[in-house]
């Protein structure tokens, strides 16, 4: 509790009509994530849509002064003075102050979930409460804990990180970790420049909450603007965007009722926004641990090619000097990822080649070892492919069969409701015992009926959901782990999966892993539908076949596991001979087809397959991102028209055992051959890290219903906390 009197008063200078509802804040602690758009108000609901909308810039946002406050002279007054934090929601703080969103639609929300926790301050004189300002960096006392949250690095992270380990992370993140810190400073800039006296408000990071933008809902990582009325929080590129009159989202008519036309929410009562900005790392350690990083990459002759070391950049106004830097970013990148290359090329990539039992599929485009190693070898040459975003593929990983089997999970789960996808027709079925699922892997006639002749192809997909996968499944989690290919990537305490460096008081991302199970989906023709249509994911995963099988009574699926049939369909789809050769003549089910395409080709692929549904009369559900949309199954006529536009692919056969690679930014589909339980595991390695900040951007533009529209991975957070314990900054 702060008790001193001198604190600030809000001035009036308001930019636009408003909007409520919006930053879900995830709270570990009572597992609930509150949504506004699905409790309306009833309130809003009677708003007439007649709020006028303007643009705004940095004059229109308020300014308030810890000195500004007038005290009154007289002591007595004084001495019934009362000025504090509010440690509570709104409602039990006081009815007299505004109410910010999430308490104005539940008077009974947790006082975490409140917008003004912690942040907003509050006087009360003779029993009547006021706000006085908010929590700043000026005449709070910050203390030491939440300093070094965002400063003091964790020696047990940095344990098994050797020197040459760390080197190679900070080659791949340094640059661009460089040009985010100047993107935060730029927005500082401006807003100094156009306030006489600013005073930034300062929201301290509270525990495993994760602030997001109420507009487009990417992660909060520092600077934001907040509405000092309703609490509302947008990004800097939602203010940018609102500033410059662009708008990113089309309205639906139960939108209109609670957002204006830059789908920003509107403000409690038809109030006017007022917007304060606002930090989270406190200080300058954003800045000091940015001068610390080059001049630990300059001691240990880490070449870095971030915008700081630009020397051609033309004068240009802060905005103007960001879209700049965007676009002169993809250049960078390039040089990063051809000094990556040059640098591994000297480790003698054949010698060390000749050191481990592997074989080239697909085209002898794809590299596959034949057995799990962790020698410093076989993570030199993974590496070298990685970095070109090229799949790898780990075969022959001994899990323990008995617990990955159907009867275990029809034993063991039968009786839990979970959803299920009926990929025939591409529809959800909403908490169906898993019984119903698992029965079907032993018995086609148990399978649930599609129509009068065909049963179900069904997937179980993101299970469990809710729960860590260690919790719920505690043995198959041991036994994945002690499995895992490649576990300095792969597992959670990983030295090259970033994620393993965020702070324990941050909401880390749920990488999983995950089960991905699902029934064969070839059938007797070349027309197939994907067990997972065409996508791409926000970070790099590992897919590991842990069981394949066909129904004992396979027979009476029309041919659906007929091997004649689907060996014609695997050659068109232009598997290897060899891999062809080993399905007809041994014993050994095949499980998926995987067909990706290079990251370098999305841009191609996507404005390919536009051209190919209009040229082919195809109507498009959306018109969104067709690859994000997961609305495309490349069939063999479609890959074939791919191709003649120079847009390569792999197609790999993913047997039982099998781990596969799948760098971020990698389109991707998967088909079911037979019956398989596949485990899908999530990390972030430092050669993608600028993949998954670009897909971060992609990702805010696609509709606000879009299932991958949230930031649920927060790579900007990941990649701070990543150099705040690589570089180890001094106190």
């Amino acid at each position: 509790m702060n008790n001193n009197s001198d604190q600030s008063t809000t001035n009036q200078s308001v930019f636009i009509n408003f909007i409520s509802a919006g930053i879900k804040r995830k709270n570990n602690d009572t597992e609930k994530e509150t949504d506004l758009n699905e409790n309306k108000n009833p309130k809003l609901q009677n708003e007439s849509d007649s709020h006028s909308v303007s643009s705004f810039d940095y004059d229109d946002l308020i300014t308030y002064s810890p000195e500004s406050f007038d005290a009154q002279d007289d002591e007595d007054m004084l001495r019934d003075r009362e000025e504090f934090l509010q440690f509570e929601n709104c409602f039990n703080t006081s009815l007299h102050i505004p109410q910010c969103t999430e308490c104005r639609l539940n008077k009974d929300c947790h006082k975490y979930n409140c917008r003004f926790y912690k942040f907003r301050k509050i006087e009360r004189d003779n029993g009547f409460c006021r706000v006085v300002g908010f929590s700043d960096e000026i005449s709070e006392s910050i203390q030491i804990a939440d300093i070094d949250l965002w400063r003091q690095s964790d020696p047990s992270i940095l344990r098994d990180c050797d020197l040459v380990s760390r080197k190679n992370i900070l080659r791949c993140v340094a640059s661009q970790f460089c040009d985010l810190v100047k993107e935060e400073e730029n927005v500082h800039k401006s807003y100094i420049i156009n306030k006489k006296d600013p005073v930034l408000a300062w929201k301290r990071a509270l525990y495993k909450i994760r602030e997001m933008c109420d507009t487009c809902s990417t992660s909060i990582f520092n600077f934001h603007f907040v509405c000092t009325e309703c609490g509302t929080v947008v990004c800097i590129d939602c203010f940018k965007e609102r500033n410059e009159g662009q708008i990113i989202q089309k309205l639906s008519k139960s939108e209109k009722e609670e957002r204006d036309d830059f789908f920003w929410l509107k403000c409690t009562d038809e109030m006017q926004h007022k917007m304060i900005l606002s930090k989270m790392i406190p200080g300058n350690i954003l800045s000091k641990i940015n001068e610390q990083l080059h001049k630990y990459c300059d001691s240990q002759k880490i070449e870095l090619l971030c915008s700081c070391r630009d020397d051609d950049i033309p004068p240009l106004s802060p905005f103007d000097k960001l879209d700049y830097q965007r676009n002169i970013q993809i250049k960078r990148r390039k040089k990063i990822r051809r000094q990556i290359v040059r640098r591994r090329s000297i480790l003698d990539f054949e010698q060390n080649l000749k050191l481990i039992h592997h074989t080239y599929i697909s085209q002898q485009s794809v590299l596959k070892f034949e057995s799990p190693s962790e020698s410093s070898e076989s993570y030199s040459i993974f590496q070298c492919e990685w970095e070109r975003s090229k799949p790898i593929v780990v075969a022959n990983v001994k899990l323990n069969k008995t617990i990955w089997r159907p009867q275990y999970f029809l034993e063991k789960f039968g009786s839990v409701r979970h959803s299920l996808v009926n990929c025939q027709a591409d529809q959800v079925i909403k908490r169906v015992p898993m019984r119903d699922f698992w029965l079907g892997f032993e018995s086609y006639k148990n399978r649930l009926p599609h129509n009068s002749q065909n049963k179900m192809i069904l997937k179980l997909k993101d299970w469990p959901d809710t729960q860590d996968f260690a919790d719920v499944l505690q043995e198959h989690y041991n036994d994945l782990m002690n499995s895992i290919p490649f576990k300095l990537y792969t597992r959670r305490n990983g030295i090259f999966n970033l994620a393993k460096y965020q702070h324990l008081h941050f909401l880390k991302p749920d990488l999983g892993p995950k089960i991905y199970s699902a029934y064969g989906n070839f059938e007797k023709t070349t027309v197939m539908r994907a067990s997972t249509n065409l996508h791409l994911d926000i970070s790099d995963a590992v897919n590991i076949l842990a069981h394949v099988s066909r129904p004992e009574d396979y027979k009476l699926a029309n041919k659906q596991y007929d091997k004649e049939e689907i060996s014609k369909v695997l050659e068109q789809l232009g598997c290897d001979e060899a891999d062809l050769q080993t399905f007809m003549t041994s014993n050994k089910l095949p499980g998926a087809l995987w067909l990706m395409f290079h990251s370098t080709d999305v841009n191609k692929l996507r404005n390919a397959l536009r051209e190919y549904a209009k040229e082919n009369n195809i109507p498009l559900k959306s018109k969104e991102d067709p690859i994000h949309n997961q609305d495309w199954y490349v069939d063999v006529k479609l890959k074939r028209a791919l191709e003649k536009k120079g847009i390569r692919s792999y197609s790999i056969i993913q047997y039982e055992g099998d781990c596969v690679f799948i760098p971020a930014k990698t389109p991707h589909q998967v088909t079911n051959i037979f019956d398989c339980i596949k485990i899908a595991l999530d990390f972030v390695s430092p050669e993608n890290v600028v993949e998954c900040i670009n897909l971060t951007n992609e990702f805010r533009l696609l509709s606000s219903k879009h299932v991958n529209r949230e930031d649920k991975l927060q790579i900007k957070s990941i990649l701070y906390h990543t150099i705040k314990n690589l570089v180890q900054p001094t106190n």
